[in-house]
């Protein structure tokens, strides 16, 4: 237990194991009310690009959001058998597009595999950070595009 100075009772930590507690959607809200107000709303909005090879197969798509003039792309997933065909550097184009038109200057992502990494940095992309070891035995790989 830790005592504040000036409080009489000791503090209460808990642990929870789910996001779905009011207790972790005030946290989410308070630090996002400050962040705001820091650095102005967020003007989050979700974007997604999907690549169908006929009107009922999905074999591609980026799932991301816009927030602060950025695109992060959160999914990015081309099927197996149509990957190296164009799919991917297409679908990047136009989330790039797409992005541009609603004002973004940049996209970022994160990968865990090297291969991946170097799709991105050869669309133009730049490695701005890693975690090593994360997953154990690999990295995550942050990368970024200015659009600007």
């Amino acid at each position: 237990m830790i005592k504040k100075p000036g409080f009489e009772q000791p503090l209460i930590f808990t642990c929870v194991t789910s996001d779905a507690d009011a207790a972790s959607a005030q946290i989410s809200a308070s630090l996002g009310a400050e962040v705001a107000a820091k650095f102005g709303p967020p003007d989050a909005s979700p974007l997604s690009i999907h690549a169908y090879a006929d009107a009922a197969t999905l074999i591609g798509g980026v799932n991301g959001a816009m927030h602060w003039r950025w695109l992060y792309v959160r999914h990015f997933w081309v099927m197996e058998g149509w990957r190296g065909r164009g799919v991917g550097r297409r679908l990047l184009v136009d989330a790039e597009a797409q992005s541009r038109a609603r004002g973004c200057v940049g996209v970022y992502l994160d990968t865990f595999d090297p291969a991946a990494a170097g799709f991105y940095e050869g669309c133009g992309f730049n490695r701005v950070g890693e975690i090593e070891d994360f997953p154990p035995g690999h990295q995550r790989i942050f990368l970024s595009k200015a659009l600007i």
